[in-house]
C-alpha cells in the first residue's frame, strides 16, 4: 500500500477527516504497517504509550466488557502519557497503521478538528461504559 493510499484511508476515518493532507502524509510517513492475526495481543496492560494504532481493517476487543474500541487504539495512554490499562486483542485479522505517540500528539495539539473528534470518541467510550455498568446494576 502506498503512502497516498494510507492518506486516503486516514481521511476516511472520523478522527482524521478534517486534517490537512500534508499532516496526514507526514503521519503516514512516520507510521508503520502492523498486522495482527486473530487472537494476537495488540496492546498489553502496563505497556508504555509509545504508539497509537489506526485500525484500517478488522475488529478488535478488550478484556474489559465496559470498553468498546473502534478505529483508534491506545489514545487514552497516549493522551495521559501513562501505561495502558487494558489488554487489546485482534478479534479478527487486523491491519493497522502504527503512529508514534509524538506524531499523534502533534496532530491533536495543532488540529482542532482532530482534537474534537478524539474528544467525541472518548466521550462515546465513556458513555458506552456507563451504559454497560448501568445495565449490569439493573440486572441484580
Amino acid at each position: 500500500m502506498s503512502i497516498d493510499d494510507e492518506v486516503v484511508l486516514l481521511q476516511r476515518s472520523p478522527i482524521f477527516a478534517g486534517v490537512e493532507k500534508s499532516r496526514l502524509t507526514l503521519m503516514a510517513l512516520n507510521a508503520d504497517r502492523a498486522v495482527f492475526a486473530a487472537g494476537r495481543t495488540i496492546l498489553e496492560r502496563g505497556a508504555s504509550p509509545d504508539w497509537v494504532y489506526v485500525v484500517l481493517k478488522g475488529k478488535v476487543r478488550t478484556d474489559n466488557p465496559d470498553i468498546t474500541i473502534s478505529g483508534l487504539i491506545g489514545i487514552v495512554g497516549s493522551l495521559l502519557r501513562k501505561q495502558h490499562e487494558v489488554n487489546i486483542y485482534a478479534e479478527t485479522d487486523v491491519q493497522t497503521l502504527r503512529i508514534p505517540n509524538e506524531t499523534f500528539i502533534e496532530i491533536v495539539e495543532n488540529c482542532p478538528q482532530t482534537a474534537m473528534a478524539v474528544m467525541r470518541e472518548l466521550a462515546r467510550r465513556l458513555n458506552d461504559a456507563v451504559q454497560h455498568m448501568a445495565a449490569g446494576a439493573e440486572v441484580t
